[in-house]
């Protein structure tokens, strides 16, 4: 009986041990802005600007981009954003810039000085070559199932995106591409294209997301809460990505508002926290 009894004990510790266990929550991967009081330093700095050398990556390399022969030299390596993909990058002649995943694919490409038209195109005819250049890339490629944005920025440029959507949840699986006013492919790039599916997202429970969220900014603005007569968390914004595997992972971008009130003024500061939360996280 005190066998039975002192296993009971110990097995009723262990859970209860188990239970008051610290939640994973989410790794800041990058800050914009600071705040006196909040303490956001990066603690996943591969998204920070962080660049290494691959000794496997080709010191020369010769791709096709859109029925063209490049060549470029080996230069560095880094990830794409906010994405498990490495990159590694290579410079070519006339400052041509492009780079190439672990599979071969040409996932960025930057041309200063493009093949143009001699005239002005339409914002359709923007589309049009975009759509014919991601082709060339991916072989197949369904865009219906992304979205579509296209418009001029402000050089006169067309900006022109394809974003895939799971219901209402914004994807890192999409391209960007920058169309010249007469009709050059000036750059491109891609995040996890055609790598996330309908299935990828099933059993993330979104609120349990929100509620690390909060918990996070509670953690590192908890000596802001001191300074600042209030201190809230606003404009979240959830991107699904994947990690190294293929599983669900999100980043969520929030704004640390803080605000001082001195009698009918008010003052406020703010910053924003990109976090990632793994698979792991989510669980």
């Amino acid at each position: 009986m005190k066998k039975v009894f002192c296993a009971l004990l110990t097995l009723a510790i262990l859970l209860l041990l188990c239970s008051c266990a610290p939640a994973k929550l989410p790794q800041i991967c990058q800050v914009v802005d600071s705040v006196e009081g909040v303490e956001a330093t990066v603690e996943l700095t591969i998204w920070d600007g962080y660049k290494f050398t691959s000794e496997e990556a080709p010191k020369s390399l010769t791709v096709d981009i859109n029925g063209v022969s490049v060549t470029g030299e080996y230069s560095d390596s880094d990830y794409v954003m906010w994405t498990p993909v490495t990159k590694n990058n290579y410079i070519g002649q006339d400052s041509v810039e492009f780079g190439v995943d672990g599979e071969g694919t040409v996932v960025f490409y930057a041309n200063p000085s493009p093949s143009e038209c001699t005239e002005d195109i339409t914002s359709e005819k923007a589309t049009e070559i975009a759509s014919d250049f991601i082709k060339s890339i991916y072989p197949g490629a369904d865009l219906g199932a992304y979205k579509l944005s296209a418009s001029p920025n402000s050089s006169g440029d067309y900006s022109v995106s394809y974003i895939k959507y799971i219901g209402d949840r914004i994807t890192f699986d999409h391209v960007n591409i920058t169309i010249t006013a007469k009709g050059g492919v000036k750059e491109y790039q891609s995040y996890i294209f055609g790598k996330i599916t309908e299935d990828t997202a099933k059993g993330v429970d979104k609120s349990r997301i929100r509620s690390k969220v909060v918990a996070k900014c509670d953690q590192i603005a908890k000596e802001a809460k001191k300074i600042f007569s209030s201190v809230s968390y606003d404009d979240y914004s959830y991107v699904l990505t994947i990690d190294e595997t293929g599983r669900a992972a999100y980043i969520v971008l929030t704004e640390i508002l803080c605000l001082t009130s001195y009698d009918v003024v008010a003052t406020s500061k703010s910053m924003v926290a990109v976090l990632y939360f793994s698979p792991e996280t989510l669980g």
